[in-house]
């Protein structure tokens, strides 16, 4: 399917000068843009209903002026029907306001509702201390919510990305999200470098730190066993600033893709401000919310750069047994129509299994151990991989890599049949319901760490759960 990508021409100029009782195209763009936001009541907080006689008044240059024609007539103002200035409000809250300022009515609603500033984010006005409607600005008060009303705009037709988007409806989220995917990166990186022992080459200062928190967490919860943590899950108690000093320090791992020292202690930096904000509620200035949002982008840039600089065949699949049995590509399955590896939360959000979602749910809430993309859970744990499990739109797909004696009986019972690939080296399975994912689990459980592999050549599996094609 071809998408059209016609570029937007509109600019805020144009939007700064559109009145309410033009005829315009673009006007009633807007105006259903308001709507669609569903608007609520300044005072109570209400969705408010936009039925035809709400809608009808609308076009009355009478009706629903932000700052009131009389307090601009005051002003001497000449453009005073500015489609800046009309919000989607019942009869009776625009006669309620009357001819009173934005900063006496907005502060009176403020104080009344404790949801003040949601409500108004409804209306796309700007509501921030620095906001004109607590100054009585009306040229400033345009402006800003020309401004808002454009990038809402900008939102919908995709000039702004989408984890731009993400950054202003749930930052925290985003950051969550960046760590555990730092985590992993430099799991999977020294992992492969290092070794499954790579702890020894964590900072001093770090190390002691996460090991005094694991220690802490094991004396509030004592039922947990401390022999079987594994590096990852102690990496999960270094903070944003701990990452930096892990990458620092292994440099000569890392340089290839963060490419300078200096870079990273900057952007690292950032993150850390922009976190510790965040987490504790701290207000930012521009500059600082700017910079913290710049560096989250950075960052995932050279995350997804060092997915994409490994093999397009990561999972040591050869290009002709890359075909799934119903004929798809099964590399190509991996990746969005952009060619970039989808994430196993990616995938997911397309899964119509729910027995495939709850099992990768209950696997994620564990801290599971991932390959570098982000694509697959492995087991076992630690040491050289043995599976990637990873979700498909209604199954579970498994790769197991190497073979062990008796396994296609052991799987013989599953409810898809095996396959086999790379020379009959690797094998690749589905698990389609409960009791596949069940047979799945008690091998893991039970018998995957006294199983006898029998090794190949072509298993060129990293400790980190990367394979690289060597057919």
């Amino acid at each position: 399917m071809v998408t059209p990508n016609y570029p937007m021409t509109l600019t805020p100029q144009d939007l700064e000068s559109l009145m309410i009782h033009t005829r315009s195209a673009v006007k009633n763009a807007i105006l259903c843009l308001l709507a669609l936001r569903a608007p609520r009541h300044f005072r109570n907080g209400g969705i408010i209903a936009l039925d035809k006689k709400i809608c009808s008044e609308y076009n009355s240059p009478e009706k629903h002026h932000i700052f009131p024609k009389a307090v601009l007539s005051r002003l001497h103002v000449k453009h005073r029907h500015l489609l800046a200035n009309f919000a989607f409000i019942p009869g009776e809250l625009n006669r309620e306001i009357s001819a009173s300022k934005p900063s006496e009515y907005f502060a009176k609603f403020k104080h009344e509702n404790a949801q003040f500033d949601e409500i108004l984010e409804t209306h796309l006005i700007p509501s921030r201390p620095d906001s004109p409607i607590w100054t009585d600005n009306y040229e400033a008060f345009v402006k800003a919510r020309v401004e808002s009303i454009f990038h809402e705009i900008e939102k919908l037709v995709g000039t702004i990305s989408p984890l731009e988007v993400q950054l202003e409806s749930d930052p925290a989220s985003v950051l969550d999200r960046l760590e555990a995917e730092t985590r992993t990166y430099i799991d999977g990186v020294l992992s492969e470098r290092v070794g499954e022992k790579y702890w020894d080459v964590i900072p001093q200062g770090t190390r002691e730190l996460a090991e005094k928190r694991v220690a802490e967490r094991l004396r509030r919860h004592p039922y947990e066993r401390n022999d079987d943590v594994t590096n990852y899950e102690r990496l999960t108690f270094c903070d944003i600033m701990d990452y930096a000093q892990i990458i620092l320090k292994n440099w000569q791992y890392f340089e290839a893709v963060f490419g300078s020292r200096g870079e990273v202690e900057k952007h690292f930096l950032n993150l850390k401000e922009y976190r510790n904000a965040l987490k504790h509620a701290r207000e930012m200035n521009a500059v600082e919310r700017k910079q913290g949002e710049a560096s989250v982008e950075w960052l995932f840039r050279i995350l997804e750069r060092a997915r994409m600089a490994g093999s397009d065949l990561e999972e040591g699949v050869s290009t002709t047994d890359a075909a799934a049995p119903n004929g798809q590509n099964e590399t190509a399955s991996s990746n969005n129509e952009n060619g970039k590896w989808l994430t196993i939360e990616e995938r997911l959000l397309e899964c119509s299994n729910d027995l495939v979602t709850q099992y990768f749910q209950e696997l994620l809430s564990q801290n599971p151990r991932r390959n570098r993309r982000g694509s697959a859970v492995i087991f076992p744990r630690q040491g050289k991989l043995r599976f990637y499990v990873s979700p498909r739109e209604d199954y579970v797909r498994l790769r197991q890599s190497g073979r062990f004696e008796g396994d296609e009986d052991r799987w013989r019972g599953l409810s898809h049949p095996t396959k086999k690939v790379s020379n009959d080296t690797r094998l690749v399975l589905q698990l389609r319901n409960s009791s596949d994912i069940e047979a799945f689990r008690r091998f893991v459980d039970s018998d995957l760490a006294k199983t006898q592999w029998r090794e190949f050549p072509a298993d060129s599996s990293g400790e980190d759960g990367e394979e690289v094609d060597t057919e």
